[in-house]
């Protein structure tokens, strides 16, 4: 199981979620229901690995660090992501604009 310090262990590597959806209407009910995907992320990187290269502040990264200047490491390619089920139920008023009623999101797995 993941949690938060998974994601910040990647010094600055960001996270980013990602997702896919669908909506049906009922009268003036509006369910969405979809899996979101969380992962690594870089402006510098638009792929979806991301690239392990001992930046200050990660786990390892002095001795990361030491072994590469040595040439017995060097940075390397990783995945890592999560999926996440999400159910939201909306409410569309006459004007057409929607309010959230619930929102549901299931475990990260």
């Amino acid at each position: 199981m993941s949690g938060p310090s998974t994601y910040f262990a990647f010094g600055q590597t960001g996270t980013r979620s990602r997702g896919s959806f669908t909506a049906a209407r009922n009268g003036d009910d509006v369910t969405i229901t979809g899996t979101v995907t969380h992962g690594l992320y870089s402006p510098n990187n638009r792929s979806d690995e991301e690239s392990f290269d001992f930046n200050p502040g990660q786990p390892g990264s002095f001795w990361g660090g030491v072994l590469e200047s040595a040439g017995q490491a060097k940075p390397f390619g990783m995945r890592y992501s999560r999926d996440q089920d999400v159910t939201a139920t909306l409410h569309r008023a006459p004007d057409g604009t929607l309010t959230l009623r619930s929102a549901t999101w299931g475990p990260i797995r």
